[in-house]
């Protein structure tokens, strides 16, 4: 098990404190911010994990082949890992991403 954190800042301490033992977080976005104030002790007691994902300098074979790993996923799978956001309704919903109050 893990979570992909694609906001940064204040919601890794919140994910790494609700990991079970031995699972992962990747890291891929700083919008919330690139600091982060948090323990150790979710890391050392019950051994999790956080990786870094370059979304940036990545070479384009990387690139190619994590898509092609995602196109596999069954999209029921998908289907309660997302919200679609009209463009309109943007600022409102990246506002309540930073503020905790909805995934």
């Amino acid at each position: 098990g893990g979570a992909i954190d694609v906001v940064g800042g204040p919601t890794i301490p919140t994910i790494a404190s609700q990991m079970a033992y031995g699972c992962s977080i990747a890291s891929c976005g700083v919008a919330g911010g690139p600091a982060i104030k948090t323990t150790v002790y979710p890391f050392i007691i019950r051994g999790v994990k956080l990786y870094g994902v370059d979304s940036v300098f990545a070479p384009t074979e990387v690139r190619q082949e994590v898509w092609r790993d995602l196109a596999k996923v069954p999209p029921a799978i998908w289907q309660g890992m997302r919200t679609e956001v009209a463009l309109v309704d943007l600022h409102q919903a990246a506002s309540q991403i930073l503020a905790g109050t909805i995934r």
